[in-house]
């Protein structure tokens, strides 16, 4: 019953990634269906191979609603989701694991969006000061200060939502081409 998209993701994950993902299902944030939970407790159990007859759609039916009487189609909706939920977990690792200047830069995104340009001023310059090290290359740095600085260019200027694309550009290619003169000089 689950997509073959879902059942590959699955297979990718480690015993420790599947209990996290329970923990992400059990979040009220996240996810607010005791059925999704369900299908989560029948996929723990058909780990690693993902091939048992308990997901199938019958199965399914029994585990999820325990009387006989059973939508095929809500059976599917809910697989749907949990396949969603398991690319949102995915996204949620990779981000909070691998890169913490992404979450930093939502976060600065928000606090500007909200007109706290105090406390985004303030976070801006924590996280270049704490993400200025961690990152080997100098591109990086600089298109990580680009994204995170951009909002507050902005905001001393306009509305971030009324920004045209093409003036963030401009702004970031001017930043680029400093980058490059200065690399040369």
């Amino acid at each position: 019953m689950l997509s073959s998209p879902t059942i590959q993701i699955l297979k990718r994950l480690s015993l420790k990634e599947l209990k996290r993902f329970g923990e992400f299902i059990d979040s009220p944030y996240f996810n607010k269906s005791s059925s999704i939970k369900k299908i989560y407790e029948i996929v723990l159990s058909a780990h690693p191979d993902y091939n048992s007859s308990s997901l199938e759609l019958e199965n399914f039916a029994r585990k999820i609603f325990s009387t006989g009487v059973y939508s095929e189609k809500r059976i599917q909706n809910l697989c749907t989701e949990f396949g969603e939920l398991l690319k949102n977990f995915l996204g949620y690792e990779e981000m909070n694991n691998n890169k913490n200047y992404e979450l930093d830069i939502f976060i600065a995104n928000a606090l500007t969006r909200k007109d706290l340009l105090k406390i985004a001023e303030k976070f801006i310059n924590k996280s270049i000061k704490q993400n200025d090290s961690s990152m080997i290359i100098d591109d990086d740095k600089d298109f990580y200060k680009y994204r995170l600085l951009m909002p507050r260019i902005v905001s001393h200027s306009q509305s971030l939502h009324l920004v045209p694309i093409d003036e963030r550009f401009h702004i970031l290619h001017e930043s680029l081409i400093t980058q490059f003169l200065r690399n040369i000089f």
